[in-house]
């Protein structure tokens, strides 16, 4: 992600699939669009040169289990969403490695 477009482009490829996903039920449960939106910024640079979908889900995982005082989230918990967020990073040509 060199532009502030392609950042863009990428966040909200990642911010969808975070909805999708709804981390704790949160989003389905009233709260606001954004309410993930620290995280996806925090974890937008830690992926940009993942290799693999299983990079995605450390970095993920990391990124979430933090967010909520430390409930710890396995990578293997979010490797669904980590390889959709990959492919289409990708596809898109938004990741370093691509």
């Amino acid at each position: 992600m060199k532009t502030r477009k392609e950042y863009d482009d990428a966040f909200r490829i990642v911010r969808a699939a975070v909805a999708s996903w709804d981390p704790f039920g949160i989003l389905g449960g009233g709260a606001p669009e954004d309410e993930w939106d620290q995280e996806i910024a925090r974890l937008l640079p830690r992926i940009q040169r993942a290799i693999t979908s299983a990079d995605v889900a450390r970095e993920i995982a990391v990124a979430f289990g933090d967010s909520i005082g430390g409930t710890p989230i396995s990578a293997k918990e979010v490797d669904d969403v980590a390889t959709g967020i990959f492919l289409r990073l990708k596809t898109a040509g938004l990741l370093q490695s691509s």
